[in-house]
């Protein structure tokens, strides 16, 4: 194999990796960056395998903590989604707007601002 073949190979089998060490695995707290996340659908990204990635690690997990900017929170960018759990904690910055709080508090997901 040339460079240019491994290059080429190396994001498939980074993702096949994750999935496999995930889908043996047992975790205490998963924590979860996002494209953006709704109240109502969960954690968007752009793609399904980074979704069922996160579903994959969601189930695995004691505790769930989704990391998420302000502006992510209410937006729709993609169309891959993995819910979120009640339950789950939501840990955002100061700026949030207090209508989605409520949006995710009411549906079960803490929210915590830091």
């Amino acid at each position: 194999m040339c460079r240019r073949d491994v290059e080429a190979a190396q994001p498939r089998i980074c993702r096949t990796t994750r999935r496999g060490v995930v889908a043996e695995g047992v975790v205490r707290q998963g924590i979860l960056g996002a494209d953006a996340v709704t109240a109502d659908r969960g954690i968007c990204e752009a793609e399904l395998d980074q979704t069922r990635l996160k579903e994959m690690m969601i189930e695995r997990a004691g505790e769930v903590y989704i990391l998420a900017h302000s502006a992510k929170l209410g937006e729709r960018p993609f169309h891959a989604w993995a819910p979120i759990p009640p339950g789950a904690v939501l840990v955002t910055d100061a700026a949030v707007d207090a209508q989605q709080v409520a949006l995710f508090e009411a549906a079960g997901i803490r929210v915590q601002v830091v």
